[in-house]
């Protein structure tokens, strides 16, 4: 084991302790090292001060909100107080403002401390904290180092390396990077451009040399919209108006080197022309050193068109008083001679402009011979043609350059010589990236041979004129252009150039193409229209086109349509209504939906709804109409109206009752019967009445209502309503809902008829029945008490009789005892019967022993009797009810075992009954065919109640006492069996 030693940095300044360990065997595991993420949490600042006792070599952990991720490389946070770098290779993603724990080990940097080997994990979030703003000299400083800045700087140029896009900014005199990562924003930076002002938020990094000292810095940039552009760069940018500074140097330096030779070649013509004066195309005009004249050339006088006497005299004087009334600026012209002869050495070009338009070049240059000036010699050179030519040419120029169409100039081989702003604009290159380079490079690649082609029919003398083809801007676009182009022809006649206008049509062209489809959509729709269609002219009613849907209605061919009038063809069926149709579209210039008569081909006439509108075809207005055929509906709507008057009429007249709600059970109208039925004066006087406010029990009224929306219709519905005067009838309601077809809301319709005579019989009928049972036990009881008291014991004597006979029957023959044998058995059994009917019409256990005895003797019996296996499931101590109920209940459960017995086919039948709440419960089951509506067997499915049941006389005379009682029967009816379900009240009303 090595002793541990120090750590100190280049200005021996200690920054850790190690300590070496020779060999991996050296090192033990004592303990498993802890969570780091469980130590305690340290500010951020605090890192930055080093200890030997503190925490060198071990993790720490610190908390923070995150600025910015490098997923598995680096991630940037920030607590209150200070920002922090960590390294980690954890590969979990966190955002911009999450909340994080981290735990590393930390390292001590210049301005800010570092973690190493760290793990993260998300705690929360929080909001995102707010970028400091810096500007270069404070960034410099170091003390913004990992934390969340912004700051303004210039864009120099932007570049790309792999996994990153760096753009170069320039604040001052300092110089600095943004980085991004490549992943994300590559349009977003690629659409910046040089010289822009930018606004950059991101993490500060800085950097050391070797000496620990601060190099220079950079900006992390987390997303694309860390960039914002302050400022975009003007058109004047430094670079560029250095270039212009330098070729206008450059210019004036040539056109100086001209002059300067120029004026050396007139100085060396001046000798030679002393000779040949008359050679030269100038005026020459020499004076000597007094400003006598000399000599002068031809040229001169007809330049300066001077009398004679002037000419022969060579009086200066006189020829300028001659010439000055002549010239524009005279007093100028005059001060310049003066000063031409105060300074013998002198030298001036001047320009003379006559009033006449003629325009000279005046040079004047001192006579030498040796080293002497004798004299001065001036040279007139008409310019007037030239003048006019740069005029005309410098206006050229200002039209060229202010000319929004692209003016190119270019050699006969493609190369571009002159791009004017036109062409910047339209093509987005500038004039110094396009001068020298191909006219094909605005070609694309599939039009690649229009060049050339152009380029020679242009060496053939051709001028190519509204060429429309597509070529390519600078970011990559296709444009529709229209080309003029023309050869340029030298002094000699040659084609040295070619000179090309371009004009943008792309909007045209989308124009047209828009045009295109929008009349190719109208066809379409033109022609596929349901509806009838035409087109004809105003003035005459002429057609230019009809739709099929038009030609299908009236029956005629395009061809017998088109170019003939309405009038011609006798379309409108009144031709009143032509006139005035035609007086709406002249006020109006639009009619809608009016309904006309149209006679088709075969002379039939058709109801159509005409709607029309005044267009323009070209110069010329036109009539687009559409005539919706409505001749179907107008039939449809006569028969409806004659239907409508049947059905008022059968309304009207009708015996029953007819009515019509809201859902809200408003009425909304009624006939005349109904309102008798309830007592009114008159129908009118219930609408708007609540249909509520009739009804004897609202319950009813719920009812209705509720199976109403539930099965739509509703037949035979009894009802007690409450007639004007308060008194009650009894109504069958039949009505249906009605859902509207359009918006109005659905109705309720239906009839009422009055049936409280007939409820009325029914109600005597029922008592009656009531009567009838209760008559019919008294009569059991009587022929079973008859039966068992006499008959039965008259029977019981005769069998004590014979069988005493019996016991003498030892002298009596063999068939006397044989008779007497049977005869006693006979007796036997009807002495049975006897009792077992007497027993069946009223059973005595009833009265004695109650409901509970008698049933399952009952049952016992019939069990015997019929051999079907019958369950009873009744209370052990079931208490005495009313003798009424127990009467019922037990009469039921006969009628039902009968049933089951006659008509089921079940060998199986199960009884029970049970008391709740004041009522008796009874049901009778079986597992047979079961019955159907009409009482016999083989039901599908039926649920019979006492309310509708039309049944045999079993089941109606069990409907009548149950009913009498205040009770309810119902029988439920399936392929599986049929179940008889009975409740009664126990009150002691029914004792």
């Amino acid at each position: 084991m090595a002793p541990p030693c120090a750590i100190f940095n280049k200005r021996n300044q200690l920054l850790g302790v190690s300590l070496r360990v020779p060999r991996l065997a050296d090192v033990s595991i004592k303990e498993q090292a802890p969570d780091p993420l469980t130590l305690s949490v340290r500010r951020i600042d605090s890192l930055m001060a080093f200890t030997p006792k503190g925490t060198t070599g071990h993790r720490v952990r610190v908390q923070g909100v995150v600025t910015l991720q490098r997923l598995g490389q680096r991630l940037f946070i920030q607590d209150e107080s200070v920002g922090i770098s960590i390294r980690t290779e954890q590969m979990t993603r966190v955002e911009i403002g999450d909340r994080v724990d981290v735990a590393g080990f930390p390292k001590a940097g210049r301005f800010s401390p570092m973690l190493d080997d760290a793990v993260f994990r998300k705690i929360g979030s929080a909001p995102p904290p707010a970028p400091v703003d810096v500007n270069v000299s404070e960034a410099l400083e170091g003390n913004q180092d990992a934390e969340l800045v912004r700051i303004e700087a210039q864009l120099l140029d932007r570049w790309r390396r792999p996994g990153q896009q760096i753009l170069v900014l320039r604040s001052g005199p300092n110089v600095f990077n943004g980085y991004l990562s490549d992943s994300q924003g590559k349009e977003r930076l690629a659409s910046l451009k040089e010289g822009s002002r930018l606004q950059l938020t991101g993490i500060c990094e800085v950097h050391l040399d070797e000496d620990r000292a601060l190099r220079s810095f950079r900006i992390l940039l987390r997303t694309p919209a860390d960039v914002v552009v302050v400022r975009r760069p003007s058109w004047w940018t430094t670079d560029r108006a250095l270039r212009i500074a330098i070729l206008l140097a450059i210019s004036i330096a040539i056109m100086s080197l001209w002059t300067i030779s120029l004026r050396r070649r007139v100085e060396e013509q001046t000798e030679i022309m002393r000779a040949i004066l008359e050679s030269t195309a100038d005026g020459i005009l020499v004076v000597n050193a007094h400003g006598k004249v000399v000599t002068f050339n031809q040229k001169f006088i007809k330049t300066w068109p001077l009398p004679e006497s002037i000419l022969a005299t060579r009086d200066r004087r006189r020829g300028l008083e001659s010439v000055v009334p002549e010239l524009k600026e005279s007093e100028a012209f005059l001060a310049s001679i003066e000063k031409l002869r105060a300074d013998a050495e002198a030298q001036s070009d001047d320009l003379l402009e006559f009033k006449d338009g003629r325009v000279f070049e005046l040079h004047s240059e001192p006579l030498r011979i040796g080293l002497g000036s004798i004299g001065r010699v001036w040279g007139f050179r008409d310019i007037t043609d030239r003048k006019r030519a740069e005029e005309a040419i410098a206006q050229l120029a200002s039209i060229v350059e202010a000319s929004d169409d692209a003016i190119i100039g270019t050699t006969l081989d493609g190369t571009i010589v002159n791009w004017n702003s036109g062409a910047e604009k339209l093509y987005g290159y500038s004039s110094e990236e396009m001068k020298g380079r191909p006219a094909s490079l605005l070609a694309p690649s599939d039009r690649a041979q229009e060049v050339p082609e152009i380029l020679d029919r242009l060496a053939l003398g051709e001028h190519i004129k509204h060429y429309e083809t597509q070529q390519v801007r600078k970011d990559d676009k296709r444009i529709d252009v229209s080309l003029t182009i023309s050869p340029i022809n030298d002094a000699a006649g040659r084609i040295g150039g070619v000179c090309a206008i371009a004009r943008d049509i792309t909007d045209r062209k989308q124009a047209e193409e828009a045009l295109r489809r929008s009349e190719e959509r109208f066809s379409k729709a033109f022609n596929a229209s349901p509806e009838p269609i035409t087109i004809s002219t105003l003035a005459e009613g002429r057609y230019i086109d009809a739709n099929d849907s038009f030609l299908r209605l009236t029956g005629y061919e395009r061809e017998e349509m088109v170019g003939r009038t309405s009038r011609e063809l006798q379309f409108w069926g009144e031709p009143e209504q032509q006139s005035r149709v035609l007086q709406v579209l002249t006020n109006k210039a639009a009619v809608r939906d009016v309904e006309v008569a149209l006679r088709t081909k075969s002379g039939a006439l058709r109801v159509g709804l005409l709607s029309a509108e005044i267009i323009r075809i070209g110069d010329e207005p036109c009539l687009l109409a559409v005539t919706k055929d409505i001749t179907e509906r107008k039939e449809a709507e006569e028969a409806l109206r004659q239907s409508e008057e049947r059905y008022r009429s059968l309304f009207e007249r009708n015996l029953a009752g007819v009515y019509r709600t809201s859902l809200d059970g408003r009425i909304l109208d009624g006939n005349e019967a109904l309102a008798r039925i309830l007592g009114y004066d008159s129908a009118k006087e219930l609408q708007g009445k609540r249909a509520l406010d009739l009804y004897h029990d609202a319950r009813d009224r719920e009812v209705f209502v509720g199976r109403l929306r539930q099965h739509k219709s509703l037949a035979n519905f009894e009802s007690r309503l409450r007639r004007k005067d308060g008194s009650l009838c009894w109504v069958l309601e039949n009505a249906s809902l009605l859902e509207s077809a359009g918006n109005d809301e659905p109705t309720f319709e239906g009839t009422l008829i009055d049936i409280t005579e007939a409820k009325q019989a029914e109600e005597e009928l029922r008592q009656l029945s009531g009567r009838l049972a209760r008559s019919q036990d008294e009569e059991r009881r009587r022929i079973a008490r008859e039966l068992h008291d006499s008959t039965a014991q008259g029977l019981t004597a005769m069998v004590m009789n014979l069988r005493a006979v019996n016991q003498s029957a030892a002298r009596l023959s063999q068939k006397a005892r044989g008779i007497l044998a049977e005869t006693i058995t006979l007796a036997e059994q009807c002495a049975k019967e006897i009792r077992t009917l007497s027993y069946l019409l009223h059973p005595p256990m009833l009265d004695e022993f109650g409901l509970a005895s008698a049933l399952r003797w009952y049952v016992q019996g019939f069990d015997q009797r019929s051999g079907i296996r019958v369950g009873l499931d009744m209370p052990a101590e079931l208490q005495r009810l009313p003798g009424a109920v127990e009467m019922t209940i037990f009469r039921i459960v006969q009628e039902s075992l009968v049933n089951v017995h006659r008509h089921s086919g079940s060998k199986k039948a199960d009884i029970g009954m049970l008391l709740e709440s004041n009522h008796a419960i009874l049901e009778v089951k079986d597992y047979g065919r079961g019955i159907d509506s009409n009482g016999g067997s083989g039901s599908n499915g039926t649920k019979l109640k006492d309310a509708g049941i039309q049944m045999g006389v079993g089941i109606h005379g069990m409907q009548e006492r149950v009913r009498e009682l205040g009770g309810s029967l119902e029988i439920d009816s399936s392929r599986q069996g049929t179940t008889v379900r009975a409740i009664l009240p126990v009150s002691g009303e029914n004792a």
